[in-house]
């Protein structure tokens, strides 16, 4: 019976100490696998004056920090009453640019933009994680719409509609950095006018005389630039 306390005591210890042991290695692992959430996810330009027509080219970038990285969920909001995004024919966009640098090639499973409500959605993950520099996932045009003015902002909205997922499926997203841009006060695109109304429609011209014609544009984008031409042929065409 006394040789047989020494082993039921051995017995018990052993039966509680590898349970906790292998308890505090996991918690262990699990304490040293876990990414810190130090990714960021920025829009560049970060700022920029605009006026009604001109297109800002928006790029989507990651800095990863440390982190390997196995996907990306990320949501852009946009004020549609100023704002749409367009493509590279200056027509309504039903999706983004998906060709960044980031991630190599990676699977796009979401891209969507929808200027009815202003946002934009836009998934991709890799089949293996990556680890290494940062880059840009992506790119957008935003277009400025007539009328628009003061400042606008252009950002991602917070998780869970955007989020950077490590190989342990946990978010590492530690900031993101939103675009502002002030709106009305840039030069604008130069869109052509629609019509050019001179006046007097006509006029006597004699040897020596000065005369002057006004244009009246309408349409389009001022300020107007005009270039004149005079349509006579021949020896009148060198007298004015």
């Amino acid at each position: 019976m006394r040789r047989l306390i020494p082993a039921i005591v051995l017995t018990l210890f052993l039966t509680a100490v590898i349970p906790l042991t292998y308890y505090l290695v996991q918690n262990r692992q699990v304490l040293f696998s876990k990414a810190a959430p130090t990714a960021v996810l920025s829009l560049t330009p970060a700022s920029g004056s605009y006026g009604p027509g001109d297109v800002v080219d928006v790029a989507i970038n990651l800095d990863p920090g440390n982190n390997a990285v196995y996907s990306i969920d990320i949501t852009i909001s946009y004020d549609r009453t100023k704002f749409q995004v367009v493509d590279a024919a200056g027509q309504p966009a039903t999706q983004i640019s998906a060709t960044g640098t980031f991630l190599g090639s990676p699977t796009v499973l979401t891209n969507r933009v929808n200027n009815s409500s202003g946002r934009i959605e836009y998934s991709i993950a890799t089949l293996t994680s990556y680890t290494g520099p940062g880059g840009s996932l992506g790119a957008f045009k935003l277009k400025v719409l007539p009328g628009a003015s003061g400042s606008s902002v252009v950002k991602f909205e917070p998780a869970p509609d955007t989020k950077v997922v490590s190989p342990a499926s946990e978010d590492i997203v530690g900031s993101l950095v939103q675009s502002t841009f002030t709106l009305g006060s840039g030069q604008g695109a130069a869109l052509d006018c629609t019509g050019v109304t001179l006046s007097p429609n006509s006029l006597a011209v004699t040897s020596g005389a000065a005369r002057s014609l006004t244009a009246a544009a309408t349409g389009g984008t001022e300020p107007y630039t005009f270039t004149w031409a005079v349509s006579s042929a021949g020896a009148a065409k060198g007298n004015f």
